[in-house]
């Protein structure tokens, strides 16, 4: 009983949370309808989707940005070697640049698909209907059909 009691003030502290998380998705939505809500000149953000921000979503999609940011970074630093190593200087075999230059963008996808994976999981989970989450079991086994199928022709990977 007496732990059931200190639970009481962190309840009740948290029962704002929980009204200004069910603000965000219902009256937040509805403000949105309300304004301008065009990006470029054919294009409307559906007034929902901005609830995605909140769900970790749109974090993870920030991260993904720029995990590309690097990404491109890194390819437009290793296509300047290439014509001084290997055209100029006729080298043949890998390139100078160390491959862990890959590294930052992968630990930022990483870090961006945390937020986005578990925000994505938690908003389908909460507004598919319990008689379409069957289908997850089949997406997983076409998963597995295409890894069993998909890989067999590859025989030029060395790995």
């Amino acid at each position: 009983m007496k732990l059931v009691l200190n639970t009481i003030p962190i309840w009740v502290t948290s029962l704002t949370f929980g009204i200004s998380v069910a603000q965000a998705s219902t009256s937040s939505v509805k403000q949105g309808a309300t304004m301008n809500r065009k990006v470029g000149n054919n294009f409307r953000i559906p007034p929902a989707s901005i609830y995605s921000l909140g769900a970790r979503i749109g974090i993870g999609m920030g991260f993904s940005v720029l995990a590309m940011t690097v990404a491109a970074f890194v390819e437009s630093k290793r296509l300047k070697i290439v014509p001084k190593e290997i055209i100029h200087e006729g080298k043949r075999g890998p390139l100078s640049m160390i491959v862990f230059c890959l590294a930052p963008q992968y630990l930022i996808l990483g870090s961006g698909d945390g937020f986005t994976l578990v925000g994505l999981q938690e908003y389908f989970y909460a507004q598919v209907p319990a008689s379409m989450r069957n289908l997850s079991y089949l997406n997983s086994f076409l998963i597995i059909i295409v890894d069993l199928f998909g890989g067999k022709g590859d025989k030029n990977l060395d790995w």
